[in-house]
């Protein structure tokens, strides 16, 4: 069994769901977990009223391993206190916000993970002692923050610390999932993947445009807009050209053969990462 899987995630599969915004259902979360990975809940834009509502829709429909991601400057600190009250025992910070949280959770407990794409990120994790970190390469769809592809990103990162890498950006295969883990990442994370899933919250149009899109279909919009720290966006130029999370996509969409149940989605991992 994967120790990193086991002993910090605490989870049977190393692969973690994407903060994937409005696109993560209750239904793609948890059935994430039932079949052994970790399920991601993003917080950014949620009350405290409402992230229990969430959390509480969410254990109806699993008691599986959960991770609450923070992924802005202005989530509320009451989401702190909510996430108490459920055990989370995972969370996901990136640099902006790292600083002022990290300490916080890990005072509960909570093993926390922080996304980096650069070395002067990394070189802030590690000062403030991650449990793990997220390495987003390049190819990754949404946000993209990071100049370095993730293999390369991935050697960086193995070349100053021995603490445990999460691979995310570009993975939509097994074999890709396959040459990262346990050689180069302790566990991989997906999001374009399960954006095209049965219980993702996109239509069936959305999905059938990440099935159809090809290589060429991908652009690095480098427009900066919005009040997030921006960053440029790698999205769908098909369906209407929108920049919208439905048409986030990473480069390698046109991997992306059909739509799957989730736990489908999983299982076809596992047999390459539970090796």
């Amino acid at each position: 069994m994967n120790t990193f899987a086991a002993d910090v995630l605490g989870c049977k599969i190393p692969l973690i769901l994407a903060p994937l915004a409005h696109l993560a259902s209750n239904e793609l979360i948890a059935t994430i977990a039932n079949a052994g990975g970790i399920g991601t809940l993003p917080v950014h834009r949620l009350k405290p009223e409402q992230t229990r509502e969430r959390l509480q829709q969410i254990r109806s429909l699993t008691s599986g391993p959960i991770m609450v991601s923070f992924t802005g400057e202005w989530e509320r600190d009451e989401n702190l206190d909510v996430l108490l009250e459920f055990e989370i025992q995972l969370a996901m910070v990136f640099w902006w916000n790292a600083p002022r949280l990290i300490h916080r959770l890990q005072a509960h407990g909570i093993k926390v993970g922080w996304q980096i794409g650069t070395d002067d990120q990394l070189s802030d994790a590690l000062s403030r002692d991650a449990d793990f970190i997220i390495a987003q390469g390049l190819e990754a769809g949404g946000h993209v923050r990071s100049p370095h592809r993730l293999d390369d990103l991935l050697t960086l990162i193995r070349n100053r610390t021995d603490c445990p890498v999460v691979a995310a950006g570009g993975i939509n295969t097994p074999s890709r999932a396959g040459q990262l883990v346990p050689s180069a990442a302790s566990a991989v994370m997906l999001g374009t993947r399960f954006c095209a899933s049965d219980e993702a919250s996109n239509s069936d149009s959305d999905r059938t445009l990440l099935v159809d899109a090809k290589r060429e279909s991908v652009v690095l919009d480098t427009s900066l807009r919005g009040d997030w720290p921006c960053a440029f966006r790698r999205r769908l130029t098909t369906g209407g050209d929108l920049d919208i999370p439905e048409r986030y996509a990473n480069t390698n969409v046109s991997e992306i053969e059909s739509v799957l149940p989730a736990a489908q989605i999983v299982a076809d991992f596992a047999k390459v990462l539970n090796q």
